[in-house]
């Protein structure tokens, strides 16, 4: 049977921020075929985020933790990541909560992309879901990241009590690009953005031998979530 990826909110900014070939380039890679599922470089900030949010830890306990995680790269990147994030919580936090993750699928359904709020902090009256972001490669580009975030907004469950505003922190600069800020003018952007990857999925399909959908029977199942 067939398999789409699905795309982590952070890896879905990575390749809509990237130029076109490095874009290609992990399109390709996410269809290549492999036993094994992607490495999760994030989900130690994850759950260390999680941790301070709840107040299950202090940053002691926290930094204790980090400290023990083998790859070096890593170990820096989430102490830099839990500091920043302590830093703009301390500053911008009201009530902190969580909520359900939001799925979109692609108009061919070549892709499936999984938005999880790491919090929900209440900002100027509205409860915002917010999504890290702990990369420094690529550069986080604004009408990018407000296309993707009105995608979310667009695939809520209006049935399922979840959040008002939908938002990316980003660690590195301490930027918060919120849905909000421009809740229309991106939409025909959120568009585009799900064509041209419907279009290098398609075309990735098919450099691996891959059935394109609709070729094989029953729904495709998705590959591992890389983030």
């Amino acid at each position: 049977m067939a398999s789409i990826p699905t795309f982590g909110f952070s890896a879905f900014l990575r390749i809509i921020c990237s130029n076109e070939k490095p874009k290609r380039r992990a399109i390709v890679d996410r269809h290549r075929p492999s036993k094994e599922g992607g490495y999760d470089y994030h989900r130690n900030l994850r759950n260390s985020i999680k941790k301070l949010a709840v107040g299950s830890h202090d940053l002691k306990e926290i930094l204790a933790e980090v400290a023990k995680i083998t790859k070096s790269s890593e170990r820096r990147s989430t102490k830099r990541g839990v500091v920043s994030f302590l830093r703009w919580i301390k500053v911008n936090g009201g009530s902190i909560s969580f909520c359900d993750p939001v799925f979109i699928d692609s108009p061919s359904g070549l892709f499936k992309i999984r938005f999880d709020a790491n919090c929900v902090v209440e900002i100027n009256g509205r409860r915002t879901a917010i999504h890290v972001w702990n990369t420094q490669k690529p550069k986080l580009s604004r009408k990018e990241v407000l296309a993707a975030l009105a995608l979310v907004r667009r695939n809520v469950v209006t049935k399922v009590d979840t959040a008002d505003d939908f938002a990316v922190l980003s660690l590195q600069d301490g930027n918060l690009y919120k849905w909000s800020d421009s809740p229309k003018s991106h939409d025909s952007l959120a568009d585009s953005i799900l064509l041209q990857l419907d279009q290098l999925c398609s075309l990735a399909r098919s450099e691996f031998g891959l059935p394109q959908i609709g070729e094989s029977a029953g729904w495709p199942q998705p590959l591992p979530l890389i983030v």
